[in-house]
């Protein structure tokens, strides 16, 4: 019936278009649900391109990014939904991560603005106060034996 309504009112240069869409599509910049709504507007416009469910999630996978593809293809999904469930859940894991990363980036930059360390080191020009005074007490303290003893 869909090949039939879709041999009807599409041209054959429409319908070569929308397959080479589907083998070209792509997510863009992490929008796995973008992706998956053209991915099932064209799987449906175009069944002889994916013409198993096998075939479906081999095209979706296909056109995942690389840093969630492999762990998608891995899982060995064995339905459509299966794969886009798994893109979805890996997807959010690494916005989380990347978001957990660049607070702690942030408050590492901000430490060091401070001069602090984030192993609870303190101020570091305290520390190097005390290291002055420490070395010129301790000459200080040399010149008065010095001096005690041209004395006796």
């Amino acid at each position: 019936m869909k090949v039939m309504m879709t041999e009807e009112f599409y041209p054959p240069e429409e319908i070569q278009r929308m397959e080479s869409e589907l083998w070209n599509l792509r997510v863009k910049e992490m929008d796995i649900s973008s992706y998956t709504t053209r991915f099932n507007e064209l799987a449906i416009l175009c069944p002889g391109m994916v013409p198993t469910e096998r075939k479906k999630v081999e095209a979706y996978i296909r056109g995942l990014s690389e840093n969630i593809n492999g762990e998608v293809t891995s899982s060995k999904p064995t339905t459509l939904s299966k794969a886009v469930w798994m893109a979805h859940t890996l997807k959010e894991q690494k916005v989380k991560a990347k978001a957990a990363r660049e607070a702690n980036n942030k408050k590492r930059k901000w430490e060091n603005f401070q001069g602090g360390s984030s192993s609870g080191g303190g101020n570091n020009n305290s520390n190097q106060n005390n290291n002055n005074y420490n070395i010129n007490h301790n000459y200080n303290n040399d010149r008065n034996n010095n001096q005690n003893q041209y004395q006796n």
